[in-house]
């Protein structure tokens, strides 16, 4: 079994700078590239945990992903079997909750997805 937990972290110099530019910019209608509503920081803790099992032919993983400052979340559980050494399936379902309009997973909209595939090597 294997545990992978990571901080994946931003900060914005000068954000009091961001700040000003992005009233600047507020009467076109365009945000700043930088700017964050939440502050100068973004952390994102990702997790990973995978195993295997029935020599090696069946992996389950979960993988997640929690943006700390937004409360949004992404959670990917998967699971794939060797049927022969050449050929592998995998089924794959993503969850994501986005928090605001600034979330990082907006795309996702509280929304999942499921993927199935399979891999021939020869």
């Amino acid at each position: 079994m294997n545990l992978n937990v990571q901080d994946l972290g931003t900060v914005i110099f000068a954000w009091d700078h961001v700040k000003d530019n992005h009233k600047a910019l507020s009467s076109s209608g365009a945000d700043d590239a930088d700017y964050n509503s939440h502050g100068p920081t973004e952390n994102m803790i990702v997790a990973n945990l995978s195993a295997s099992f029935v020599h090696d032919k069946l992996k389950p993983e979960v993988t997640a992903v929690w943006v700390v400052e937004k409360q949004d979340f992404v959670v990917i559980p998967k699971i794939g079997y060797d049927l022969t050494p050449n050929l592998n399936v995998n089924f794959q379902w993503l969850h994501a909750y986005s928090h605001d309009t600034e979330s990082k997973f907006r795309g996702f909209d509280t929304g999942d997805m499921v993927q199935l595939g399979a891999r021939y090597q020869f």
